[in-house]
């Protein structure tokens, strides 16, 4: 029985335009200015593409790892 499992994400109107460009790469770069919510949008992503694959590994790169917990983690433990 297969359940169908969402998070708490509605992307705004460039964010689904990121998303539907992203279908089929393997990686995106985004340039846009600064609070727009790239963290979002990447952090949603990764956890979206997780849940639907079976069998894959996944990663979120920052600088260093301490950056990559303040910045993330507690956007990772919200939207999952």
């Amino acid at each position: 029985m297969s359940m169908a499992i969402s998070i708490a994400y509605a992307p705004g109107s460039w964010q689904q335009a990121v998303q539907q460009a992203m279908q089929g790469h393997r990686c995106t770069v985004v340039i846009a200015h600064r609070r727009s919510g790239k963290t979002v949008l990447s952090v949603a992503t990764l956890i979206s593409a997780a849940i639907a694959a079976h069998n894959g590994r996944f990663a979120y790169v920052a600088p260093s790892i301490k950056q990559a917990r303040s910045i993330t983690w507690n956007l990772f433990k919200e939207l999952t």
